[in-house]
């Protein structure tokens, strides 16, 4: 499977230097999901979804590339977790069908995000939890093209607050400003980035939020 630093499918030594703030964000959402439905919308890889199954009632993880998802059934196996294909439009799922939805870096790669939205609603059920999460384009050094829409913190909060009530917003990691291969240089100088969840506003690097209605 082409990779195209926008997913790691397991856990590495190179996985933990590159991905590690994404780990963090899969084990914060974890202690949402004991016995939980759970729809994990394109976020990341199947590895994650695997570490919220370990907990979860049912997991069903939905992906556009058809790659990663026969990637996924081959490597990556748990009786109470499925890999779903999905065609970029109306979710397979009915209605009110889930307990709580996780999408983590996800919605900056959708172009109609409000529909987005919409769809995430539909399946959730009453008592709903969505944990979600976009990175802060005010601190992108580049554009990245597989970005189509993105948001900086109040824009992000605005979008979702159209559709949810906003319980938390949280931030992940304090850090110096952003530059070109910042990774090659704390790997050099042996600087450890912060990746743990904040509840209050730092330098903005993610932003997550869940509520419940």
């Amino acid at each position: 499977m082409l990779f195209t630093w926008e997913r790691a499918m397991k856990k590495t030594f190179f996985g933990e230097m590159r991905f590690a703030d994404h780990y963090e964000r899969y084990d914060f959402a974890k202690n949402y999901c004991n016995n939980k439905n759970v729809l994990d919308v394109a976020s990341w890889s199947g590895y994650s979804s695997f570490s919220l199954s370990q907990v979860a009632t049912q997991v069903y993880w939905l992906d556009v590339s058809k790659d990663a998802v026969e990637y996924c059934k081959q490597h990556i196996q748990n009786a109470n977790l499925h890999f779903v294909l999905w065609d970029g439009k109306k979710f397979p799922f009915d209605d009110d069908t889930f307990d709580i939805v996780v999408s983590f870096e996800t919605i900056e790669h959708i172009k109609d995000y409000e529909w987005f939205l919409k769809e995430i609603r539909r399946v959730l059920k009453k008592n709903w939890t969505l944990i979600m999460s976009t990175p802060n384009f005010k601190w992108e050094i580049w554009k990245n093209k597989w970005h189509v829409s993105n948001f900086n913190h109040k824009q992000f909060i605005a979008a979702v607050s159209k559709y949810f009530t906003i319980e938390k917003e949280l931030f992940q990691g304090k850090h110096y400003y952003p530059f070109p291969w910042r990774g090659i240089f704390e790997a050099i100088f042996g600087i450890k980035r912060d990746i743990k969840i904040y509840g209050k506003k730092t330098v903005i690097w993610t932003s997550c939020c869940n509520g419940c209605s």
